[in-house]
């Protein structure tokens, strides 16, 4: 098991806000943030659109926002259909459609 997978499953997933408030306090790269919701997402579904969810709703400005969303999607866009499908329903929930549509722009069209 890898450090990070050790990291992210030591995560409490009771709420999308107690998911990212952890998150945070892990001080991983922002390179790391995609891979740690695709570990979650290894730990059950529920896990991994949970954590998406909290680190972008605990993103403490857009622009963070804006950077963590594009490693968020460029992760989806490299794993697969279900995990673009959960990255989307964490950016429709916090109500950020902008943010989905503009780094969703910089993906090939066949992934988008």
């Amino acid at each position: 098991m890898s450090e990070l997978s050790t990291l992210v499953g030591s995560i409490k997933y009771r709420s999308i806000a107690s998911a990212g408030e952890q998150f945070r306090r892990l001080n991983l790269e922002t390179k790391q943030v995609g891979k740690a919701v695709g570990e979650a997402l290894k730990l059950s579904p529920t896990k991994g659109l949970r954590l998406a969810k909290g680190i972008l709703t605990t993103a403490k400005s857009l622009a963070r926002l804006e950077t963590e969303g594009r490693e968020v999607i460029s992760w989806a866009r490299d794993a697969g259909t279900d995990e673009r499908q959960l990255v989307t329903r964490a950016f429709l929930h916090i109500k950020r459609p902008t943010e989905l549509v503009d780094a969703i722009s910089g993906i090939a069209r066949p992934q988008a």
